[in-house]
C-alpha cells in the first residue's frame, strides 16, 4: 500500500480517492464514467484498469473505520450495482489517506492508524477486510 500525491491511497494495483479529492490524472476516467451512475450517492472513488467503482461507506467522515454500503462499477455504459447492507460489510482502514492534510478528522485517523500498527493489526491484511475479524481484533488489542 502507498500513498499517491498525498492524497488517496493504492492497495493491489487499484487507487481509492475521496471523491471530494480526485486528482487531476484520473479526473478524466471518473468524469466518463460519472455520467452512467445517475443520482446514486458515493463518497469514494475506486479505479482499476478495467473501470471505475464508485463506493458509497456509511458515516465516512465520522465513523473510524467506515463501513461500505453500496459500490457501483462502471464497466463502458454498464453499471454493477452491489449491496453490502449486512453484518459484516467491508470496512476502511487507513481513512487518513483519503483526507487532505489539513482536514480536521486527519490528525485522529492518523493516531489511531499508527496504534492499530503497533499494535500489529496489519500484519495479515488478508483477514482484516471485514467488519467482524477486525471488531474481534481491536477489542483483543485493547483499541475502543
Amino acid at each position: 500500500m502507498s500513498s499517491l500525491d498525498d492524497i488517496g491511497k493504492s492497495v493491489g494495483g487499484h487507487w481509492y480517492f475521496h471523491a471530494d479529492h480526485v486528482p487531476s490524472w484520473a479526473m478524466k476516467k471518473v468524469l466518463s464514467s460519472i455520467g452512467h451512475l445517475g443520482t446514486k450517492p458515493f463518497n469514494v472513488v475506486k479505479i482499476t484498469k478495467d473501470g471505475v467503482s464508485f463506493l458509497f461507506y456509511r458515516q465516512f467522515m465520522t465513523a473510524d473505520f467506515p463501513e461500505l454500503v453500496r459500490s457501483y462499477t462502471v464497466r463502458g455504459r454498464k453499471v454493477i450495482e452491489r449491496n453490502y447492507n449486512e453484518d459484516n460489510p467491508p470496512i476502511m482502514h487507513r481513512k487518513e489517506l483519503l483526507l487532505p492534510k489539513g482536514h480536521c478528522s486527519r490528525a485522529r485517523a492518523v493516531r489511531l492508524t499508527k496504534r492499530c500498527e503497533d499494535a500489529g493489526l496489519f500484519a495479515n491484511t488478508k483477514i482484516i477486510g471485514r467488519k467482524q475479524v477486525w471488531v474481534k481484533m481491536l477489542n483483543k488489542a485493547g483499541i475502543k
